[in-house]
């Protein structure tokens, strides 16, 4: 990835199917990352993308990138708060 101009700053791992969100969502707002990289599923990819729209991490210039974001998630969130997600999606 350094060969292409990109580089890992962090990593934060949290629990499956955890209900809050928020501290590692501060730590992601907090950090120098312009993309965050979402690589959960199901329902805790679900809350992240809530709670990071909720605390307004795409209106301040980050960018998520969900790497197993599927349309169910996006059906899920609704569009306003995905507006702008990077989605990587397997063909089905």
């Amino acid at each position: 990835m350094e060969k292409t101009g990109g580089k890992v700053l962090g990593a934060v791992r949290h629990p499956l199917d955890a209900s809050d969100m928020a501290s590692y969502i501060l730590q992601a707002q907090s950090s120098a990352a312009e993309v965050i990289g979402l690589a959960n599923a199901g329902n805790d990819t679900t809350n992240t993308i809530k709670v990071a729209s909720d605390f307004g991490l795409t209106a301040n210039g980050k960018k998520i990138a969900g790497f197993t974001t599927g349309v169910n998630n996006i059906h899920a969130i609704g569009l306003k708060q995905t507006a702008g997600l990077l989605a990587a999606s397997p063909f089905y």
